[in-house]
């Protein structure tokens, strides 16, 4: 086959003397202009896979529906091999802009047939508009591009113009991925820990570690402040394998001082990235034979994410449990998970949800949390009670025969110094 015969289209350097001419009579007129930027990244893929001939025929087809979709005085553009760029002008009311883009979307939607072979090419398009996001040539036709990158990070097939709001977000998040990085070579991570209790005894009976970052503008920052960052930069089974070494050597040395029994738990949020990839499945056990360290007191949390890969990620949990490790599903009660899948999980404890026994003084919460407990009698497994800040919640929750608590009444989270300091008091009474 022979390469398809495409028509002659401004470059890069042609659209954009198009534009600066443009953006003279649209201040004259004061009427608006556009700029379109769509993206075809399936065109690469059909190259890779069909051959250079069968991509022409296919952008060839692009263009005359593209051409269909616009006006006579219009300019289409083709910068590179997977991009086009069109200019609307003049535009008298934005509405327009969404009329032309959804006819545009509308006339690339049906496949393409090439030699019986039939391919589908999706598209992105940005959109920016003069004079709303400036008068400048390049700033409109950067704003058109950012905007494009934000619905193909999104994997629509679909349309969005250019909102700074949008952008400094889109800014702040990539200055946070290169600033996550360096902390991690900086080493800018702490652990705080927060001491669980028990309700029968008031024993301290598990300590659950909490990672914070040091951020040098922000200052000391939750996890849930940068973990959805973290899992998407690829860092997760760093911080989680840190945090576990770090954690298990100042538990072992209270234990060692007697400040904290043999049995005291050590307790970890997994994230369910890692629990997907299998990462613990392949460091474990040389983690718990380098460290001393016992499995039954290493205690992970998991919550309802494990639903986006529930069979392979129920696979790794009986791992997990088959080891001696304890699993704890968190936020229960207010949690997606249905009782089938509840009772498919080998978990030791029920953490009830903060939001319940924080509004225990409802009836409804003071209900969801009754039920969970009787679900837990049934279940044969312990409840731990956890963003307990009152007297009353602490008095209710021990009402209900919960066996474990943990909050800001019973113990903050705390500096590795000052969990020693309350830890040697605590020893000395």
């Amino acid at each position: 086959m022979s390469n398809a015969v495409l028509p002659a289209l401004p470059d890069e350097e042609g659209f954009h003397r198009a534009l600066v001419a443009a953006i003279a009579r649209a201040q004259r007129k004061a009427v608006y202009l556009a700029i379109l930027c769509l993206d075809f990244d399936d065109l690469i893929h059909l190259r890779e896979n069909h051959g250079d001939a069968n991509a022409e025929q296919v952008v060839a087809s692009i263009i005359e529906r593209l051409q269909k979709s616009i006006r006579l005085g219009d300019v289409l553009a083709r910068p590179n091999a997977t991009q086009f760029m069109i200019l609307l002008e003049p535009i008298y009311e934005t509405k327009d802009i969404a009329t032309v883009s959804e006819k545009i979307l509308s006339l690339l939607t049906p496949t393409y047939t090439v030699d019986d072979a039939t391919f589908s090419v999706r598209t992105s398009i940005g959109i920016s508009v003069c004079p709303n996001e400036g008068t400048e040539a390049d700033v409109l036709i950067g704003a058109a591009s950012k905007a494009m990158h934000q619905v193909k990070d999104k994997g629509q097939f679909s349309y969005l113009f250019f909102q700074a709001e949008l952008h400094k977000k889109a800014t702040a998040r990539i200055l946070l991925e290169q600033q996550l990085r360096a902390a991690v070579l900086d080493q800018q991570f702490q652990l705080y820990y927060q001491p669980q209790f028990s309700f029968s005894d008031k024993k301290l009976i598990g300590i659950e570690v909490l990672l914070r970052w040091d951020h040098e503008e922000k200052g000391l920052l939750a996890a849930e402040a940068f973990f959805p960052i973290a899992e998407k930069i690829g860092i997760m089974p760093y911080l989680t394998e840190w945090m576990l070494k770090t954690a298990s050597g100042r538990i072992n040395a209270w234990k060692a001082a007697e400040l904290i029994a043999p049995e005291t738990n050590l307790a970890i949020n997994l994230s369910c990235e890692q629990l997907q990839k299998g990462f613990f499945e392949k460091t474990l056990t040389e983690f718990l034979e380098q460290h001393a360290f016992h499995a039954e007191h290493l205690t992970f949390e998991i919550n309802d994410t494990i639903l986006q890969d529930y069979s392979n990620i129920l696979h790794v949990i009986h791992y997990l449990s088959n080891m001696g490790v304890n699993v704890i599903l968190e936020q229960f009660g207010m949690d997606r998970i249905s009782l089938l899948q509840l009772s498919e999980l080998p978990i030791s404890q029920l953490k009830i949800a903060p939001q319940l026994v924080q509004n225990c003084d409802t009836d409804s919460a003071r209900k969801a949390i009754e039920l969970g407990m009787m679900i837990a009698q049934q279940m044969g497994v312990k409840v731990i009670g956890t963003g307990i800040e009152t007297q009353a919640q602490y008095q209710f929750l021990d009402d209900c025969g919960c066996d474990m608590g943990q909050g800001f009444y019973l113990g903050e989270p705390m500096a590795e110094d000052e969990m020693s300091t309350l830890l040697q008091k605590r020893a000395t009474e």
